[in-house]
């Protein structure tokens, strides 16, 4: 019985979560459409690119918006492809 209480308990506070994220991304598609006249469906791909791109959780991205009223800036990735790793630069001994 505790365990099934407990894990209600746990259940019930992840929909909590779950509906206040809904509504931050939600406000955040609404905030992307009015700014740059895109419809839901383009706002939406854009807060999911975005989350993506920068390995963050689409939530986060919605409280930028919501605090900037934009997008992010696109990060620029640190890890270098296979190739880059494997080819010396010029002037370098192969």
């Amino acid at each position: 019985m505790a365990l099934t209480a407990i894990s209600q308990a746990r259940r019930a506070a992840n929909l909590a979560t779950a509906l206040a994220s809904n509504r931050t991304i939600a406000a955040a598609q609404g905030i992307l459409m009015h700014r740059h006249r895109w419809t839901p469906e383009q706002a939406l791909r854009a807060l999911r690119a975005a989350s993506q791109h920068s390995n963050r959780k689409m939530r986060h991205i919605a409280d930028h918006v919501l605090a900037t009223n934009d997008l992010p800036p696109p990060t620029i990735s640190k890890k270098r492809s296979r190739r880059q790793r494997i080819t010396p630069h010029r002037g370098d001994a192969a």
